[in-house]
């Protein structure tokens, strides 16, 4: 014979077991989500960064250039 009892405590046993682990389970994906968005945030900036960087360099590697191509064009013309 089944005891009611025993199988109303086993049921709100499993209940309350399912409802912690989807609470645990949604705080996780919630956390990671955060996790997820900084990172993007941080490698957006650093990137963003990287390419000042690199525009910089790059414009003064062509200033540069062209001071050097006005150099020889002054000595070319004289």
């Amino acid at each position: 014979m089944v005891n009611k009892e025993k199988l109303c405590e086993l049921a709100n046993l499993i209940s309350a077991t399912t409802d912690y682990y989807t609470k645990y389970t949604e705080d996780i994906t919630q956390e990671l989500g955060v996790y997820l968005r900084e990172t993007a945030i941080t490698f957006s900036e650093e990137f963003q960064s990287l390419n000042q960087k690199d525009k910089k360099n790059l414009e003064t590697m062509r200033n540069t250039t062209m001071t050097k191509l006005h150099s020889l064009a002054d000595i070319i013309q004289n």
